[in-house]
């Protein structure tokens, strides 16, 4: 079925317009006083005393952060999705796994991509389960969680080509360090903090999250289908 905030065209593809992201609500950004200075440049102004983000930026972001996925997973590349919010592990999780990329959907580990080597001991140590747990049979509730939490980057060998910032978790510089582009969902109450490619939006929104998961599997869908379609030729 075809999902809210589309319109087919006449290819049978989807296309996004700003019609449609004024009907997400992703216009709609936090009260002015709270407005950080840094995202003026995404507004077209304020409507009772509220921040009202142009969705023409909106949706000028959004191509371009999906021209640049398709590219990444048409070369081959891996995409880790991230967030930490509770409200967006579900969301998280079913980008990943529908698009067969990599995700953090609970926590981010710091060191993760500026130590590589350590973290990548620490996650397998996370995902396997202890000796005692192996030779008894009787898995803890804290082996379970402390597995969970690193799920989505079981089989991840190597560094990411980009990272999907969903929220506004802290990177702590880590792909700025290893030269990893972050693209980032923005909401006017604060900087784009580790963020490349900004996309200015009203994060509290979930239709429009839903909205962005559909286009980001899409997106990397779509990359990998042509570089399999062209492999075949």
């Amino acid at each position: 079925p075809q999902p809210p905030g589309f319109r087919r065209d006449s290819d049978g593809g989807r296309t996004l317009t700003t019609r449609d992201l004024m009907a997400t609500r992703a216009f709609l950004g936090y009260e002015q006083r709270v407005t950080h200075p840094a995202n003026y440049r995404y507004l077209l102004g304020f409507l009772s005393g509220h921040a009202i983000i142009d969705p023409e930026k909106t949706l000028l972001s959004l191509r371009r952060v999906l021209s640049l996925l398709k590219k990444i997973s048409f070369s081959g590349g891996k995409v880790l999705v991230v967030s930490t919010q509770p409200k967006l592990a579900r969301l998280t999780r079913v980008i990943g796994e529908q698009s067969g990329h990599f995700y953090l959907a609970r926590k981010w580990t710091p060191g993760l991509l500026s130590n590589w080597e350590l973290s990548r001991r620490q996650v397998r140590k996370a995902i396997e389960l202890s000796p005692i747990a192996q030779r008894t049979g009787r898995v803890r509730q804290s082996d379970v969680q402390r597995a969970l939490n690193f799920k989505g980057i079981e089989h991840m060998a190597r560094p990411p080509d980009a990272i999907v910032l969903l929220d506004s978790t802290s990177l702590h510089g880590e792909p700025a360090a290893a030269n990893i582009p972050v693209i980032g969902v923005v909401d006017t109450d604060g900087p784009a903090r580790d963020v490349d490619y900004p996309i200015p939006a009203n994060a509290n929104s979930v239709r429009f999250y839903h909205t962005l998961a559909n286009l980001l599997v899409r997106a990397l869908k779509e990359g990998e289908a042509l570089r399999a379609t062209l492999g075949e030729c």
